[in-house]
């Protein structure tokens, strides 16, 4: 074996066993109480059971909103969904799920990060910048009083798209960039502007096009999802006041002080040449660290900003990755008598505020089916209830399908969350209400025959007008042609990548033959 390989396999080693001091509360039985760590347990045993009754992509969780209904998997990163789906298909439990989800992500991004900073840092700095990610205060503060499994998950796409940049494995760049996508929205968004100053910067302009494959990877999720926007009521309602979400007071450690402190030594030092890397790097720390205090209370006026971001210190998940990096050029620039000192110093401050946070986790433990059989919408203000809903769901409906006018019986033959199919007999001309809310993607037929959807009752839910007699009733949940083309994309730029991977694997074999 290649010293190299040795050295990365020690390596991945004592990530793994770092790791473990940061992971070890996810190792305990039950779930911890986060501020949406439950919520994430219960809409993936949701979007499970969509997935397993047929709809792909899953758009719309007919058991949220007492079983009414909610479309949030077209809005919000479906990437651990589908990932804890499978996790769940194979045997763990939704919250077991969950936990591996946030296990792996963190570890896969630890390792990632080494390989990336050893590319042009010692050995030891490179462990030394994984160490800064690991103990971060923000990465605990993600995973055990945010419980933010969307934010958790996309550190690692995003992490490996900078590896692959640096590497130039530019092959990486699609898989990174529509993973990074599934993951996080907001966060996203934020990694994707990152990355397109970085290769302004390096001038790397070839990395362009394969970021864009990957958007067309992604397009299943993300044209719908800003086509659609208008249909909800996000932009209409306050989800969170940013002003009172800076990293300041009792947050202020947030912002991680020893990468603080490796900025402003960065900053002042002389004895070595700073690489353009670093320089890069000092910059979009100085800004996450300026738009995350309340230095930028001002610009958290404009509406955008914070409707887009919501939470100022969101913007301190680029210091995970930036970060590392800094700290671990710090290292190299230090003189070999002062490291001790300073590891120590780092150890300290580092262990202060990650044992108060891994010290205050409370668990709680609860049957499965406390997950699969809640019907809450999973969001904090239900911000993707359809427009035209003007009076919410209190409870569950005593039936699925009822009589609003005239009279009947109802016998269901097919009954499940996206699809129901029924013998409908009535004794007069009736109007039929499915207790689900109407969301673009549905449709009802009688005897074979498409029939209009009234949805316009304070409810929002599906009413249809039947004649008197014996009828069938068929309604389901279907692609729109906006989301269908939106699906070819997403294929097709698949199939180019692979195409790509398949004719670049084999260049490379006769070049080496």
């Amino acid at each position: 074996m290649k010293p190299f390989l040795k050295t990365s396999w020690v390596a991945i080693a004592a990530i793994i066993a770092l790791s473990c001091i940061v992971l070890w509360p996810l190792a305990r039985a039950g779930f911890y109480v986060t501020d949406d760590g439950e919520w994430m347990v219960i809409r993936l045993s949701a979007f499970y059971q969509s997935l397993r009754e047929g709809q792909f992509p899953v758009r719309f969780l007919g058991r949220l909103n007492h079983s009414y209904g909610y479309p949030v998997p077209n809005f919000l990163y479906p990437g651990y969904l589908y990932i804890g789906s499978l996790l769940h298909l194979l045997g763990a439990s939704f919250v077991d799920s969950v936990k591996l989800v946030m296990a792996a992500a963190v570890v896969g991004t630890a390792v990632i990060i080494f390989f990336w900073i050893r590319r042009s840092r010692s050995y030891v700095s490179a462990l030394v910048g994984v160490a800064s990610f690991l103990f971060a205060p923000y990465l605990a503060f993600d995973l055990y009083v945010r419980g933010s499994v969307g934010e958790v998950l996309s550190l690692l796409p995003a992490s490996l798209v900078f590896y692959a940049a640096d590497a130039n494995k530019k092959w990486i760049l699609p898989i990174a960039f529509a993973a990074l996508i599934l993951s996080h929205n907001t966060l996203a968004f934020i990694f994707t502007g990152c990355f397109i100053a970085y290769t302004c910067y390096r001038r790397r302009w070839e990395a362009l096009p394969f970021m864009f494959l990957g958007f067309g990877a992604a397009a299943f999720f993300w044209v719908p999802a800003l086509l659609e926007k208008s249909l909800v009521v996000f932009d209409s309602i306050p989800i969170a006041n940013p002003l009172l979400y800076f990293a300041s007071g009792e947050k202020i450690w947030l912002i991680g002080f020893p990468t603080v402190l490796a900025a402003v030594f960065l900053i002042f030092q002389t004895r070595h040449k700073k690489s353009g890397d670093t320089k890069f790097f000092l910059v979009l720390i100085v800004l996450t660290m300026f738009f995350a205090t309340p230095m930028s209370f001002a610009l958290w006026q404009y509406k955008p900003l914070a409707s887009l971001v919501q939470f100022p210190y969101r913007l301190l998940a680029v210091g995970l990755i930036a970060g590392p990096y800094l700290i671990a050029s710090c290292w190299d620039s230090l003189p070999r008598r002062w490291r001790f000192v300073v590891c120590v110093g780092a150890i300290v401050i580092w262990i202060v505020p990650l044992s108060r946070t891994l010290g205050g986790v409370n668990y709680v433990r609860r049957e499965e089916g406390y997950y699969t059989t809640n019907e809450a919408t999973t969001t904090v203000a239900d911000e993707y209830m359809p427009r035209w809903v003007r009076v919410k769901p209190g409870k569950r409906a005593d039936e699925k399908l009822t009589f609003v006018l005239g009279h009947g019986t109802v016998q269901y033959l097919t009954h499940s969350t996206q699809r129901i199919v029924a013998n409908i007999v009535a004794a007069e001309d009736s109007t039929i209400q499915l207790n689900t809310l109407y969301y673009p993607g549905w449709g009802i037929t009688i005897d074979d025959q498409t029939v209009p959807i009234r949805y316009d009752n304070s409810g929002g839910v599906m009413q249809v007008v039947v004649k008197s007699g014996h009828h069938t009733f068929l309604s389901e949940f279907r692609e729109t042609i906006s989301r269908f083309i939106a699906d070819a994309v997403s294929f097709v730029s698949v199939i180019v990548y692979i195409i790509g991977v398949i004719r670049y694997a084999r260049q490379r074999q006769r070049r080496q033959t």
